[in-house]
């Protein structure tokens, strides 16, 4: 297997952390001259070898708390890579350690914390088991609630399929309005990818999440990745859905659009790689204002250079989602190199001026050697442009990505040595 195929696997099990999408539609795209610069680093709180501190990272709605997936840890009697959450608690310009959690049910490569999102009205938070739990070998996602300035554990989400084997929980994403929640499962027991919808019972999500419907591609199939990444519009209408068909390594990329109607998920348009090429859909991001759609290709030539990675923006046509949207600018790396796979990740911040970008492994600047690159483009005048480069010689830089209410931005290496530990984990902040 080449090494280039090995870097797209790897690239399609980041855990994406999308934060509530910010910009505006009719965009333009220019290069700017990018600025590396550098912020503040936190670690694990008991740093040690394969950790993965920094695998997933999310704010609070209000800014004011940090969650961020250790999913490595091994606690509790030894129980290997069951994993823990830290929270973080902005005092000052600080960042203190104020909890830690774990799953209910602690077990073995359960990988706790390997995904997270805080529902946007901040009652609740969504942590990702997506491992093998216990003798049943399923995955879930965890609600732990908010009390006073305590999370209790919540309910339990497991998949509606049977769970044998399955992955429910490596990626998901809160709705909005606050009464959604879509989980992806992987492998499920007939093979074929989906998307599961829950509700919020009643008006709390500590009461158990309603199952509303199961999504599946329009041509559903073995061989589709279907479901990998996924987020809502802004106004809570509009689900869309990454829709690869084919191996990791020859697939076809797009990205299907649910949209909702008297509580029922239809299909609504496909949205198809304007180049051909594969990756396309691995991330998406939609901005607040619901007029534009982000969707990453990271394997896309740029000109005449192979693999370097783009971002495709397209504009709603209409009021809504309803109809086949129209084709934007496309974002680019600043400097575009071969098999760098820019666009492996997107986070736009909350008031749309801001859109974050990982470029996998890039080296944009003569004499500093491989690394990881997160490209900040900025909105201005109806144009994106790049105009600060995140830089770190780790070439996991950017698996987890945050936009704090504030604007600060966490960036999670859960690969980095922390001393002597060996992929203990890191977050970087950058105010």
């Amino acid at each position: 297997m080449s090494s280039h195929n090995l870097k797209l696997l790897f690239l399609m099990s980041l855990s994406l952390i999308v934060s509530a999408c910010g910009g505006a539609g009719d965009s333009t795209s220019t290069p700017g001259n990018g600025s590396v610069i550098t912020g503040n680093l936190l670690t694990s709180r008991i740093p040690a070898d394969f950790n993965h501190f920094g695998s997933a990272v999310a704010f609070s709605p209000d800014g004011l708390i940090m969650a961020v997936g250790e999913r490595g840890r091994t606690v509790d009697n030894n129980q290997l890579n069951s994993g823990i959450v830290q929270l973080f608690t902005k005092s000052g310009s600080d960042w203190l350690i104020s909890d830690e959690l774990s799953a209910t049910t602690i077990a073995a490569r359960s990988e706790f914390g390997s995904n997270l999102a805080f529902s946007p009205d901040g009652e609740a938070l969504a942590i990702g088991i997506p491992g093998n739990i216990s003798v049943t070998l399923e995955g879930s996602v965890q609600l732990f609630i908010k009390s006073g300035s305590s999370w209790i554990p919540g309910p339990v989400i497991q998949s509606q399929t049977a769970k044998l084997n399955n992955e429910f929980g490596v990626s998901f994403a809160f709705s909005p309005d606050s009464n959604r929640i879509a989980i992806f499962e992987r492998y499920p027991q007939d093979g074929i990818n989906n998307v599961q919808v829950f509700t919020k019972t009643g008006i709390s999500w500590n009461s158990q999440p309603t199952a509303e419907q199961t999504l599946l591609s329009k041509t559903p199939s073995t061989s589709s990745l279907f479901g990998y990444s996924l987020v809502f519009s802004s106004d809570s209408k509009t689900l869309a859905v990454d829709d690869q068909l084919g191996s990791p390594f020859a697939k076809t990329g797009a990205v299907q659009l649910f949209n909702l109607s008297n509580g029922v998920w239809s299909f609504g348009p496909l949205i198809s790689n304007v180049n051909n090429t594969d990756s396309f859909g691995v991330t998406i991001a939609f901005t607040p204002d619901n007029l534009t759609l982000a969707i990453g290709e990271p394997d896309a030539d740029v000109n005449t250079i192979s693999a370097a990675g783009n971002i495709q923006l397209f504009n709603r046509s209409g009021s809504d989602w309803t109809t086949a949207p129209t084709i934007g600018p496309i974002l680019i790396s600043t400097n575009p190199a071969t098999i760098r796979s820019f666009g492996s990740n997107i986070v736009i911040n909350t008031d749309g001026t801001k859109m974050a970008i990982l470029d996998y492994d890039d080296d944009p600047f003569a004499g500093v050697g491989t690394g990881t690159f997160v490209h900040i483009f900025s909105f201005s005048n109806s144009t994106w442009l790049s105009n600060q480069i995140l830089t770190s010689t780790s070439a996991t830089f950017g698996i987890g990505i945050a936009y704090s209410i504030d604007g600060t931005l966490a960036v999670g290496d859960s690969y980095a040595a922390d001393g002597d530990f060996q992929e203990s984990g890191n977050v970087t902040l950058f105010n």
